[in-house]
């Protein structure tokens, strides 16, 4: 049998870890949009250099 102050701090711990899930996958997916662009570039370069190089 679980006492009160033991379901507490499951629930403070499983909040916390949900927390950081989030906080994770926001860090996560805003680094992946501020990365986007560079990467768009990248490929368009290497594109670029295919079409110049005589295949």
């Amino acid at each position: 049998l679980i006492n009160i102050t033991q379901k507490e701090d499951l629930r403070i711990a499983l909040t916390a870890k949900v927390d950081q899930a989030i906080f994770n996958s926001t860090f996560y997916l805003l680094g992946v949009i501020s990365f986007l662009p560079f990467a768009l570039l990248i490929a368009k370069m290497i594109k670029r250099r295919e079409n110049e190089s005589p295949s």
